[in-house]
């Protein structure tokens, strides 16, 4: 008898924990949000992660054949003014190449937003120009500005 009052303790207390495993709030994930623009036949698409005081920012830049250079640059910032900025390196061949990097905003609450913009070199004069752009929230990507 004594045995069985044991393992129905051991059984009792198993539940117990399994139902408190159950019912504890998850560790929440950071937000990503997503980002996607073209030009042309050329796609910049990825993905950004808020962290607390930074922004991961990760995806690949497609460049069609005869489409010239392309670049994407990410400008992270908070109300209050604090910036940081980054740019992945011109690809300039019909080819795929991913990008990552880190934007930090080393404030409480980091960024409040990161304007994505897709940047193509003219063939006229060979500088580059913002050809697409979106702002992003932790809440997702929004209509491209000008």
């Amino acid at each position: 008898m004594k045995n069985l009052k044991k393992v129905l303790a051991v059984a009792a207390s198993s539940v117990a924990l399994a139902g408190t495993a159950l019912t504890s709030p998850a560790h929440a994930a950071y937000p990503v949000t997503h980002f996607h623009l073209e030009y042309g036949a050329s796609i910049l698409d990825g993905d950004l992660t808020w962290y607390n005081q930074s922004v991961g920012v990760s995806g690949t830049n497609k460049v069609a054949s005869g489409s010239g250079c392309r670049y994407a640059a990410f400008e992270a910032a908070n109300y209050a003014g604090a910036r940081d900025y980054l740019t992945s390196s011109p690809l300039c061949v019909a080819t795929t190449r991913p990008f990552e990097g880190t934007l930090s905003i080393n404030v409480a609450g980091g960024a409040d937003y990161v304007v994505v913009s897709y940047h193509a070199r003219s063939p006229e004069d060979g500088a580059y120009y913002r050809v697409a752009s979106q702002v992003c929230y932790r809440t997702g990507c929004h209509a491209p500005i000008s």
